[in-house]
């Protein structure tokens, strides 16, 4: 099964609409403007709620929990390493292995790929490819993806914060 995610540039808050392969709108993601730590609501084509992301706020690496139906499914944590960014999703056991940084990336469990991840780079805004190759995994996968672009984001205002105040 494949999805599309395309975030759009010049947004105040996180609001973007995930896309099968027909182009059939599959979720609509909502990021709430105002909140300590990131969170996203993830919504059927009803409109209910069907996950929710939320972002620990007082971690030292990114941390970020999964919610399904109210309860947590899944605890996503960013593993402390030098060179690149590792991601291990306590309660589902998978693991993210790739290049983070080009968005391009895989979620693995005990050596078997569950998904693909990949970034469009030429298009407007942020256009990700979703692979996953067990239609039931596709909620958490996505949730995956949008922790990890979360979690980069923070990297890179991070980085320009720092940067800026070098000058």
């Amino acid at each position: 099964m494949k999805m599309y995610v395309q975030q759009k540039v010049f947004r105040l808050a996180d609001e973007f609409n995930v896309y099968g392969e027909n182009k059939e709108p599959l979720y609509s993601v909502y990021g709430k403007f105002f909140s300590f730590g990131k969170q996203l609501s993830i919504r059927d084509n009803t409109e209910m709620e069907v996950a929710f992301l939320k972002q620990e706020v007082f971690s030292f690496l990114a941390k970020f929990y999964f919610y399904i139906d109210g309860a947590v499914v899944a605890e996503m944590e960013r593993k402390l390493s030098l060179f690149r960014p590792n991601y291990y999703i306590k309660g589902l056991d998978w693991e993210c292995k790739g290049d983070f940084w080009a968005h391009n990336y895989q979620i693995v469990h005990d050596g078997e790929i569950i998904a693909t991840i990949k970034k469009e780079w030429l298009s407007w805004g942020d256009f990700y490819t979703i692979d996953v190759i067990d239609e039931i995994n596709s909620l958490e996968v996505l949730m995956v993806c949008l922790a990890i672009d979360v979690s980069l984001q923070m990297d890179s205002v991070a980085a320009n914060t720092a940067s800026a105040s070098n000058n």
